[in-house]
């Protein structure tokens, strides 16, 4: 394998105003607005009587300013783990996914006060929200292994000049994400709307990970890529509807039994 990347963690105060700014809006992702909103009740309040910019610019700085000992303490200690484990966790990583780094590249690793963790190319931000409300530190070396695996494999699908839609995309990459890093040693799960996903495949159910998981031990990882990209491609009509379902009613869909049912309900491949 050639050279292994480079991680460097920081913060940008300002861009996350601009993040809260798009998943507050986010056509792709209307429950983040949800996730937002139970996260911050005083920002909640404050869109009611500002404009959003100002609302957010507004609660934004106090948030940080308020844990700004906390935050810093929190960048300290994440430059150090990544610093101490990156390097072997990214090796792993590359083999795992038969990629290696042509050349030279720095990811950069930005915390966010969100209480999820986006990414942008080559850039990912990572949720501190929980521990700065006492909760316990996220791995962070697990958090970058999960979205870098997303930039290898974006670039996978280019490479192979696979086209894919973005709702049945986005399903695959969370779901193949969470089947490499288990395969790699780090504990993983989907995110709660790809995690109820089935499959049906040979008259046979299998949770869509689990399927993807089953592939990568039975066959070479292209070979596995290209087959399960293929089998679902099929069925990204029956993806799309899954998707609309979870972003209609979030996770409030467990207490609607018809919706759960049919957002459960194995697509056939």
């Amino acid at each position: 394998m050639n050279g292994v990347p480079k991680i460097k963690v920081g913060m940008d105060k300002e861009k996350d105003k601009d993040l809260f700014i798009k998943f507050l809006n986010h056509s792709f992702f209307p429950q983040h607005r949800n996730l937002i909103l139970k996260a911050f009740p005083k920002l909640k309040n404050l869109l009611e009587d500002l404009e959003e910019k100002e609302a957010i610019n507004n609660f934004v700085d106090d948030f940080y300013n308020f844990y700004q000992k906390e935050i810093l303490k929190i960048i300290r200690e994440s430059k150090l783990e990544i610093k101490e484990k990156s390097e072997e966790s990214l090796r792993k990583l590359g083999k795992a996914m038969n990629y290696e780094w042509k050349e030279p590249i720095t990811y950069l690793a930005k915390a966010t006060v969100l209480p999820f963790s986006p990414y942008e190319s080559n850039v990912f931000y990572f949720s501190i929200l929980a521990q700065l409300k006492g909760g316990e530190s996220k791995n962070l070396i697990q958090i970058s292994l999960h979205e870098i695996s997303h930039f290898i494999f974006l670039e996978q699908l280019r490479e192979l000049n696979i086209k894919m839609e973005k709702e049945v995309r986005y399903c695959f990459k969370e779901a193949l994400t969470v089947a490499i890093l288990n395969q790699i040693g780090f504990k993983s799960t989907a995110n709660p709307g790809v995690r109820e996903l089935k499959v049906r495949f040979n008259d046979k159910d299998y949770e869509l990970v689990d399927f993807i998981s089953k592939l990568l031990k039975e066959k070479k990882y292209k070979k596995a890529l290209k087959e399960a990209i293929n089998l679902v491609n099929k069925s990204s009509n029956e993806f799309s509807q899954k998707i609309s379902l979870w972003n209609k009613y979030g996770k409030d869909i467990i207490e609607n039994k018809e919706a759960l049912k049919r957002l459960r309900e194995p697509i056939k491949l």
